[in-house]
């Protein structure tokens, strides 16, 4: 087993390493179900290992020289492949024979050898169910690369939806996969429940056996049909791995302090477990290779298990600190760090946080000269004279705060409110009508010298209409400020700023084990603290974490302080500015949000964008537009050139971003009328819109290229629905446009497609298409008000029926195929589960209108038959012959290949599957449809109203 792992009971521990434990049968003696793909090393290999003597030259940071001739002499060159040559190059290697041994070599020193030894251990004292996956599943990568690490997973779960994979494992499989699936689902299942892999009952596939030392039987999950074999493969070669790392274990095992106890208090002991000391075993065990600087091997300087027994109650682990480092004894006032200190633990000495540290933080920080373009017309919170002040048109230097309002009530603007707030000595830390988050911000301003707070319950003219436009210029509130302070601690707004007022106890551990030498107990990591907090998972505090330059966050642990240069934390003497950036920051160098994201197309930070916040919860759903309003409004300034957001859609890419996904169940969202409006809103949001469905949604992004999908669509001018709107506007702009000559498509050396403007602006960021600036007036096709999109397109009538791969009828969204009407496959189509029952298409076929609203290529990239190699484009016509001939497995297609010709250019268009309601067509479902299916319907001109 891996040296570094740990089994774990109940909150103990398995003294000892794993490996010896494992060994020496000091373990709970359960069944175990131990496993692996066939290509495990595929996963694994560095990117600078082009040949054998590459290997060998990587392996010599590891291991002896000895120790490598004679782990490479088991790893002969294999006999020479039909088809040797590996086209294109496979990092740099160029035959297959050569990739073989190396993926086999790779594949057995970082997993291969570790469950052979698991499998053997526990055969002789327990029992052991042994497995390995031979299918190749869809993934984002090299499909030459076999079957790859964790690709099991969505197999094993039945993850139909491919939901949390960029590509759907199950996109395009045949039966013979889904039959595997099932089978794998029943055995894990029988053995979670039962203990036994072999469910009870007659399965479509053969009986599991346990491993033993005798006869090494395994069963092998292959999408051809799953069998039973020995594992016999490269015997000696794992045997000698794990002798090597027994070895390794055994001289770290020397190291060892052993189970000394030492007092921390009269109630805690805290026990050394594991001080290890020198490089990692297999450091390529340890994540993907880094490219970014150059590739290496980094070292691991010390790593400590401490267990801590509270009194007489149990032993317990505490974290790993990833190195465990020592804590300084004596800290520089100046809080200055040294490279040869940059990962030493820092020692919290009292329960309240050191302000000083976190004035250190901010001083180190450069101010953005400017950092948004349009400042915010705001009242703040003097926080020294204690009042709301009149509203600032060019506001001073402030912090803004982030919280979770919950059911707290407390203190507002009002109209009867505004007199009093703005009386010196109102709003002070010891008025207890405002919430204690509140109060703790003001005291921490105070404390950090800054003058003014922003709060919007206490900014925001609460029974106003003003509100509204504060609202929706929120993006500039939180871009302005020069801090915002986040209480990611709790889960409503009296739950405070812990180590502000409030001290955090235990605020840490420690132990003296030398002079010089004094350990504490990890802090969770930011990602621990920040990402899983209730803060994190609120619909109104999305903007806000994306809006904001500096955030300065108080969690139940220690501080936390994120900018554009890094993270710093209390524990750490590492400060991101001096280790990272040195003493030449210049002012003006923060370049804003988390929008901004170097090599990613403009569609694709969208697309994450809204994947992310719907997965965020609202109190009231119908504030989903306001909520989402300050980010629409910085990706349009900043992503989008200025193109307009109509209900959460980019209208320079509506073709594409129209075209998103449900991710589980999903219903409709209300939409409730505003008093400032003397119409009413349509009763709930739009169909046609993520925004219209509470549920979580994503677009598909465009990754490499951003040229796959064309309009098939006419949209039309909301305010005179018979005029058409220029294509610019929309996406792509024509052939014939004016603007070309402004813009410049690019190729990155990854072969990544994007667009930049030539004028200079922008720079840094990758368009999908050219985007016109877009001018006051300028005509759009939706009614704000009705939320009713225009458009003219190709209506089809075409039947659905349940996807026979999917077995269950109530799944909370499902893939339905789309037939012709002969009954052929020609598509598929995604609805929610709830729309699949209530129309009965579990019960036979049941025709839908369909709107044709663009056509796509079949791949993105390289493997598609429009795809020209020379060029980088899509050069074949829509509808017409393959330039780049290919071969399509049959389980790779949405649609019945004898039937419809997968080797034409632009083979589908994406389809909306709508019902009709007084003349107003409403979306049901998305899917995508072949061409000549479509077209040969019956498909009609009509101009639709799309609500």
């Amino acid at each position: 087993m891996v040296a570094f792992s740990r089994p774990t009971i109940d909150g103990g521990i398995v003294p000892g390493f794993a490996s010896l434990s494992l060994k020496g049968g000091r373990f709970l003696k359960v069944p175990v179900t131990a496993g692996l793909v066939s290509n495990e090393g595929s996963t694994w290999i560095p990117t600078e290992v082009g040949d054998w003597e590459d290997m060998r030259e990587y392996l010599a940071g590891e291991y002896p020289p000895q120790v490598i001739d004679h782990l490479m002499s088991y790893y002969p060159l294999p006999a020479r492949l039909e088809n040797d040559k590996l086209d294109p190059a496979i990092n740099s290697i160029t035959n297959r024979s050569e990739f073989t041994r190396i993926e086999q070599l790779i594949g057995d020193l970082v997993l291969n050898a570790a469950d052979r030894l698991m499998c053997e251990s526990l055969a002789r004292l327990s029992k052991c169910y042994s497995f390995r996956f031979d299918a190749v599943v869809n993934h984002e990568g090299d499909k030459r690369l076999g079957a790859i690490h964790e690709t099991e997973i969505g197999p094993i779960f039945q993850n139909i939806e491919g939901i949390g994979f960029r590509e759907n494992p199950f996109r395009g499989k045949d039966e013979g996969f889904h039959e595997m699936s099932r089978l794998m689902g029943l055995m894990w299942a029988s053995f979670i429940t039962a203990m036994d892999p072999n469910p009870l009952g007659r399965i479509n596939g053969p009986e599991w056996p346990a491993f033993s030392t005798e006869k090494r039987e395994r069963i092998v999950f292959d999408e051809s049909g799953t069998f039973v074999e020995r594992d016999t493969s490269r015997l000696e070669a794992m045997a000698y791995i794990n002798s090597v790392q027994n070895g390794i274990v055994r001289r770290l095992e020397e190291l060892w302090i052993g189970p000394h106890a030492v007092t921390v208090t009269p109630d805690t002991q805290v026990h050394l477990r594991g001080l290890i000391r020198g490089p990692s075993v297999l450091s390529f065990n340890r994540g993907m290779p880094i490219k970014d600087p150059p590739w290496r091997t980094v070292s691991k300087a010390i790593q400590l298990l401490i267990c801590v027994r509270e009194g007489s109650g149990p032993l317990r682990s505490t974290h790993f600190l990833p190195p465990i480092q020592r804590l300084r004894t004596t800290t520089d006032p100046s809080g200055d760090s040294d490279p040869g200190s940059s990962m030493e633990g820092r020692r919290l000495e009292t329960p309240q946080t050191e302000v000083d540290l976190l004035r250190g933080w901010l001083s180190r920080c450069p101010d953005s000269e400017e950092q948004t373009s349009q400042r915010p017309t705001i009242k703040l919170i003097d926080v020294f004279k204690g009042l709301v002040t009149a509203p600032f048109s060019n506001p001073p230097r402030y912090a803004a705060l982030s919280y979770v309002w919950g059911q707290t009530k407390g203190l507002m603007l009002t109209a009867q409110t505004l007199a009093a707030l703005g009386v010196p000595g109102t709003v002070t830390v010891e008025n207890p009508a405002i919430p204690l988050t509140i109060r703790d911000a003001i005291l921490a301003c105070q404390l950090l010298d800054i003058p003014y707070l922003w709060v919007d319950s206490l900014c925001i003219l609460q029974d106003s209409p003003s509100k509204l436009v504060a609202i929706a210029e929120m993006n500039t509130i939180y871009e302005s400020a020069n801090l915002t302070i986040v209480a990611a601690a709790g889960s409503d707004a009296n739950a405070g700023l812990p180590g502000i007022r409030c001290g955090i106890a235990p605020r840490q551990r420690t132990v003296r084990i030398s002079d010089d030498v004094e350990l504490a107990e990890a802090h969770p990591s930011f990602s621990q603290a920040v990402d899983m907090s209730t803060w994190n998972t609120r619909g109104w505090t999305h903007q806000e974490r994306m809006l904001s330059t500096r955030k300065l966050y108080f969690t139940e642990h220690q501080a936390y302080y994120e900018c554009p240069h890094g993270i710093n934390c209390e524990d750490a003497h590492y400060d991101v500015h001096l280790e990272k950036l040195g003493d030449n920051l210049p002012p003006g160098s923060l370049s804003g949000t988390d929008f901004e994201v170097r090599g990613l197309l403009n569609f694709d930070i969208y697309a994450e964008t809204i994947q992310e916040f719907s997965s965020r919860k609202l109190t009231f759903e119908e504030d989903v537009e306001a909520a989402f309003q300050g980010i629409a409004n910085a990706l349009q300034d900043r992503v989008f050139n200025g193109s307009p957001f109509l209900f959460g859609i980019p209208l320079c890419c509506i073709d594409s971003a129209i075209i998103w996904y449900p991710r589980g169940r999903v219903e409709g969202r209300r939409r409730y009328p505003t008093s400032t409006d003397s119409n009413f809103l349509a009763p709930y949001y739009p169909s046609w819109s993520w925004m219209g469905w509470k549920g979580k949604s994503y677009a598909k992004r465009m990754f490499r290229t951003c040229e796959s999908t064309v309009s098939r669509v006419e949209w039309l001018d909301a305010t005179n629905p018979t005029q058409r709107i220029q294509e610019a506007l929309t996406g792509p702009p024509p052939p014939l446009w004016s603007g070309w000559s402004e813009w410049k498509r690019r190729t990155d050396e990854q072969g990544h497609n994007f667009f930049t403007p030539e004028d200079g602006r922008n720079i840094g960021k990758r368009f999908c298409h050219p985007v016109p600036t877009f001018e006051p007036g300028d005509p759009i096709p939706v009614d704000r008000v009705s939320g009713l999109l225009y458009l003219r397109a190709e209506v089809a009538r075409l039947a659905v029926d349940e996807n026979q791969n999917q077995s269950h009828a109530d799944r909370p969204a499902r893939w339905l195929s789309i037939r012709d009407s002969n009954g052929v496959r020609a598509g598929i189509v995604r609805t929610n589960g709830d729309d699949f029952l209530a129309r009965g298409c579990n019960h036979g076929k049941k025709e839908f209108d369909f709107i044709k609203m663009s056509q796509q290529t079949l791949h993105l990239g390289a493997p598609d038959p429009a795809w020209d190699k020379e060029t980088g484009t899509y050069s074949g016509a829509p509808g017409g012959p393959a330039i780049n001939p290919l071969r399509f497995d049959d389980d790779e297609m949405d649609f019945d290949q004898s039937v419809y010709d997968p080797s034409i250019c632009w083979c589908l268009y994406n389809v909306l599957m709508v019902e009709w309601v007084d003349g107003v067509a409403y979306r049901v479902g998305i899917g995508r449809v072949h061409i000549h299916a479509f077209d040969n319907a019956g498909a009609e001109w009509r101009t639709i109203a799309l609500g």
